[in-house]
C-alpha cells in the first residue's frame, strides 16, 4: 500500500488516513489505489468492527488533483488507477461495518462525496464542504447520491452557490453529526467508534445494511427486505449472549459469530 494512504489498527478500530499533506490530500491514482486496497483491507479483516478515515495536514480531502488531470491524455484518464475513483469509498464498495468521517478540513468535491459515503461524519469547526465541479466544468457522477443526504434544495444550494459550506452550517443542514474543534476531530471520532463497540458488530452492519437498501422501498417491501436482510441475527451466538447479558444486568461480550 502506498504512502499516500495509511491504514492503522488500533484493536477492532481502523484508522485510514490520506496522506498527501502538501496536496491537500488530493486524489491521485496513488491515493486512489491506497484508498481501495484499505477499505477492501478493512472489509476483509474480521476483526476490524468500526473505521475511521481521515487526512493528514490542513485538509480531508480537497478532491481530485486538477493539476495531475490537466497534464494526462484522455487515454490515460480512462484506464488504470482513474478507473477505481468510483470505487474508493465504503458505500461504493457495500461495505457495511460501520465507518466515520473525520473531516479535519477542506472536505471538497471527491473529498465531499469520500465524507458523504461514510455512514457518520465529525467536522472540526474550521472545516468547509463543498461540491466544486461546476466551477471548473468537470463531471461528478457521484453527486446524484446527494439528494439522499440533504434537501434538494441543500444540494442545489451546495452545487450552484460558489460558497464552501462551514461544518456549522453542514451541521445544520443534517449532513454532519458533531462538529468540535480541530484538535478534537480524531479523538471524537474514536471516542464514537468505541461506543459504537459496545454493541453487537452484526447487528451493527445489519441495521446499515437495512437503512441503505430500503431506502427508497415502497414500505411493505422494505418491510419485507428488511426481514429478509435481518432474518440470521437470531441465529447467532451473539443474540443468545445479548440475551442473557440483559438478564444477568451486565455488559454483553460479542464476539461476532
Amino acid at each position: 500500500m502506498a504512502d499516500e494512504v495509511l491504514y492503522e489498527r488500533r484493536g477492532p478500530i481502523a484508522i485510514i488516513t490520506m496522506n498527501r499533506p502538501d496536496r491537500m490530500n488530493a486524489l491521485n491514482p496513488a491515493v486512489i489505489n491506497g484508498l481501495h486496497d484499505s477499505w477492501m483491507r478493512f472489509r476483509d479483516e474480521e476483526d476490524a468492527w468500526v473505521a475511521i478515515l481521515t487526512g493528514n495536514g490542513r485538509a480531508f480531502c480537497a478532491g481530485a488533483d486538477l493539476s495531475m488531470m490537466s497534464d494526462m491524455s484522455d487515454r490515460a484518464r480512462g484506464g488504470g488507477a482513474m478507473d477505481r475513483i468510483n470505487i474508493v469509498t465504503p458505500r461504493s464498495l457495500n461495505i457495511f461495518k460501520p465507518t466515520i468521517a473525520a473531516v479535519n478540513g477542506y472536505a471538497l468535491a471527491g473529498g465531499l462525496w469520500m465524507a458523504m459515503d461514510c455512514h457518520l461524519c465529525v467536522a472540526a469547526e474550521e472545516a468547509e464542504f463543498g461540491i466544486t465541479e461546476t466551477r471548473w466544468n468537470l463531471p461528478g457522477g457521484w453527486a446524484a447520491d446527494v439528494t439522499r443526504h440533504l434537501s434538494m434544495r441543500h444540494a442545489i444550494e451546495m452545487t450552484i452557490v460558489p460558497r464552501r459550506i462551514k461544518a456549522q452550517r453542514a451541521y445544520e443542514m443534517g449532513f454532519v453529526n458533531w462538529v468540535v474543534p480541530r484538535e478534537q476531530v480524531l479523538d471524537k471520532a474514536l471516542e464514537i467508534a468505541e461506543a459504537i463497540l459496545e454493541n453487537a458488530p452484526a447487528a451493527c452492519r445489519t441495521y446499515i445494511e437495512t437503512f441503505y437498501r430500503t431506502y427508497n422501498l415502497p414500505y411493505e417491501q422494505a418491510l419485507s427486505f428488511a426481514s429478509h436482510i435481518q432474518k440470521n441475527l437470531l441465529s447467532m451466538e451473539d443474540a443468545k449472549e445479548g440475551t442473557r447479558a440483559f438478564l444477568e444486568k451486565r455488559k454483553p461480550e460479542f464476539k461476532n459469530r
